[in-house]
């Protein structure tokens, strides 16, 4: 069974505040008394809440991802070039996407595509 991840509401909902307070809260926002601040950080860690990249991205219109397409997996150069590639994108806050192809010109376009 997939648990749900925690998110904003759930958290506001419990606390019957909305979800731009709690997002304030965790923040450290000044409009935001200390007292709640405190109440909603304590609740997130509780839930383990973390932030969800995907969703920030799509509110922010900016993904912070690299797509790399590779013909295989299997070769030790691709998998070189990958690290590489993760180790400094996730030293610049972003997200790698690894896709194979399998050497296949039409799969490669469908990937791109997607």
């Amino acid at each position: 069974m997939v648990k749900r991840r925690i998110s904003l509401k759930d958290i506001g909902q419990e606390l019957g505040v909305s979800i731009s307070t709690v997002s304030r809260g965790l923040k450290n926002h000044p409009d935001i008394s200390k007292e709640l601040t405190a109440k909603i950080k304590a609740l997130a860690e509780v839930y383990k809440y973390s932030p969800n990249p995907m969703a920030m991205g799509l509110l922010k219109q900016r993904a912070k991802m690299i797509g790399v397409i590779i013909p295989d997996l299997v070769t030790h150069f691709f998998s070189s070039v990958i690290s590489g590639i993760e180790e400094v994108a996730e030293a610049n806050g972003y997200f790698v996407i690894v896709s194979s192809s399998n050497e296949s010109c039409r799969k490669e376009r469908e990937i791109f595509r997607i």
